[in-house]
């Protein structure tokens, strides 16, 4: 009886600090490059690239930049395109997020900044855009998640204002909900992951119109590493694409 009530009394700290302290599943080491591989439930394949750029830390938080690898389209700089398909995570001791209101707000006047440079679109130079979030706040996620466990969220709600015009967007989270843990080996390695299934419904209007879609997900998420699985689901819970991490590099130091 005594060893177990010693056993216990070590065990039971250990429980207790489990799940604290432990890295959010996002790359976060600057210069690293995650490759994915997508395959379609037709079979067709592409590659894509994903590279930590910056990595900032705020003392209780770190700002995390990561970049989509690609070419820019005619009549966009490579430095517009870098800012454009860099999304922005900020990461605490325990939650992490995506800065879906400040990344729209600057896609925006990105695109319209790439737009005024090229030839014949004088209207788009100068053009004010304002960004209206009200209240509503990016949707905070736990570093890690247990089977069972579950989220909610508050609807997102921005609408941009470009000058004559206004576009307003809606993300709504109907489920976020981690359906098991895994060992999961892919073609970059093994990982220890946990899986979350999210079904996002979006909402679009502006004066041209409006379109409205439900997204399915079902995702692998790894501490320090992020995404090591996704699987795009239809409404019926089919697969229609699945996502995975193929290499882990690391590309060439970026100057600050």
């Amino acid at each position: 009886m005594k060893r177990l009530i010693t056993a216990l009394a070590l065990l039971v700290p250990a429980i207790l600090s489990y799940g604290q302290n432990v890295p959010a599943p996002v790359a976060a080491e600057k210069g690293l490059v995650l490759e994915y591989k997508t395959t379609t439930a037709e079979g067709a394949e592409m590659l894509s690239k994903r590279e930590v750029v910056y990595v900032k830390d705020e003392g209780n938080r770190k700002i995390v930049g990561i970049k989509d690898i690609g070419t820019p389209l005619e009549g966009m700089s490579q430095e517009q395109f870098d800012r454009l398909s860099t999304t922005e995570y900020v990461i605490t001791d325990d939650s992490w997020y995506i800065d879906v209101i400040g990344k729209t707000g600057n896609m925006m006047k990105e695109m319209m900044e790439a737009a005024g440079e090229m030839e014949e679109a004088e209207l788009f130079k100068n053009i004010d855009i304002r960004v209206d979030a009200g209240e509503s706040r990016n949707p905070v996620f736990p570093n890690v998640m247990s089977p069972g466990e579950s989220c909610e969220f508050d609807p997102v709600k921005i609408k941009v204002k470009i000058a004559f015009f206004s576009v307003t967007c809606e993300i709504r989270y109907e489920m976020y909900e981690c359906i098991g843990t895994e060992s999961l080996t892919v073609p970059a390695g093994t990982f220890e992951t946990y899986i979350v299934e999210q079904q996002v419904f979006v909402k679009q209007k502006s004066l041209l119109g409006g379109d409205k879609q439900r997204e399915y997900e079902r995702t692998w998420y790894a501490p320090g590493i992020g995404e090591v699985k996704t699987q795009s689901l239809d409404k019926n819970g089919i697969m229609v694409e699945e996502t995975v991490l193929n290499a882990i590099t690391r590309g060439v130091e970026r100057r600050q």
